[in-house]
This record gives structure tokens, C-alpha cells and sequence, in this order.
């Protein structure tokens, strides 16, 4: 159950966040850093369905774990950039 949580939680935060006048919407954001808001929205997306169909179906819940891992370390990840804290 909360596996699926965080599965539609990987499917909505990202939009929650950057679909707004501060990211997507930004006129100051160039269209490559929108390009790259709108990536991080679509992959999400893809990947919390992806990770909500394989916890539910019989024989796949590690893979839709591991599915859901990867979006969120790959965003903190980012943590390791410069210029990105």
C-alpha cells in the first residue's frame, strides 16, 4: 500500500511542482531549462505508472520498486551537482 503511495506520489509531485508561473510558465526560463522541467514531469509520470501497474501485478512488485527507486535517486542525485544546492 504505501508503495503505491509514493507510485502516485511519483506521478503527481512532479507536475505539482514545475507546472506553475515559477517553472514551466517562467518567462526569465530559457527553452532548453523548460525542456528539461517538462522531462523531469514525463519521466515521473511514466515511471510512477509503470512502477503502480508492476506493484500490483503478480511477480513484478520488486521491479516496481526498483522502478520507483530510480526517479527519486536519480533526483537526489542532483544534490551532487555544483550549483544545484
Amino acid at each position: 500500500m504505501l508503495a503505491s503511495v509514493v507510485a502516485l506520489l511519483t506521478i503527481v509531485l512532479p507536475f505539482a511542482a514545475d507546472w506553475n508561473a515559477t517553472h514551466l510558465y517562467n518567462p526569465q526560463w530559457s527553452g532548453h531549462a523548460k525542456f528539461h522541467s517538462a522531462h523531469t514531469m514525463a519521466l515521473g509520470g511514466a515511471l510512477g505508472l509503470l512502477g503502480l501497474v508492476w506493484l500490483w501485478r503478480p511477480g513484478r512488485f520488486v521491479q516496481g520498486l526498483w522502478v520507483l527507486a530510480i526517479y527519486w535517486l536519480k533526483q537526489a542525485s542532483a544534490l551532487l551537482f555544483p550549483g544545484l544546492r
